[in-house]
Order: C-alpha cells, then sequence, then structure tokens
C-alpha cells in the first residue's frame, strides 16, 4: 500500500508544479490583461501558486520520506502525513479509499 501511495503521491504533486507554471503563465501573460488585473498582483498570485506546489513536495521528500517505514512514532507521524498529502486527490480515479487518513 505505502509505495503505490508514494508514488500516486509524487505523481499527482509533478503534476500540481506543471499545472501552476502552466496557469501562472496564462494568469500574467492572459488572464491579466482581459480582465484588467495589474501585473504585479497577477505575477504574486503565479509566484505563490508555484511555491505552494514546490513547498507540497518539499514536504514529501524531507519530512515523510526519511521516516517513512520507521518504527516508533517518527515512522507513524510519516505515514499519517503521507495520507493527509494525498487525500488532497481524494476525487483522482486512482485515489484508492484506502489511503484515507485515520478520522481525527
Amino acid at each position: 500500500m505505502t509505495d503505490d501511495l508514494v508514488a500516486f503521491v509524487r505523481a499527482r504533486l509533478a503534476e500540481g508544479v506543471e499545472q501552476a507554471r502552466w496557469s501562472g503563465n496564462m494568469l500574467v501573460t492572459q488572464g491579466a490583461p482581459a480582465m484588467n488585473v495589474p501585473l504585479d498582483v497577477a505575477e504574486k498570485r503565479a509566484r505563490l501558486l508555484l511555491h505552494a506546489a514546490e513547498a507540497r513536495q518539499a514536504l514529501l521528500e524531507r519530512t515523510v520520506m526519511p521516516y517513512l517505514g520507521t518504527a516508533g512514532l517518527p515512522g507513524r507521524v510519516a505515514a499519517e502525513q503521507l495520507r493527509l498529502l494525498g487525500w488532497e486527490f481524494l476525487g483522482h480515479p486512482d485515489y484508492r479509499d484506502q489511503w484515507r487518513p485515520d478520522p481525527v
């Protein structure tokens, strides 16, 4: 289960970075002028979208992957963080219900 979830989350997060780049570019080059949005506002929003997507990737690689599968609290926390990262993609056709995080 864990390997499949890791692969799923990595793929979705990579897609998210690419989508953030594309949508940010579209916002700056086409959306802002068409909607009379100041260019600096559109650029800031585009940077925020990309930064958020890259931050989720960094969270996975820096704080989840080093501890995933380890014993004790660090391993349990990493497993829960992985499920929480995957939960963002609940509506994706490849998302499996068994990956849901534990109820609060």
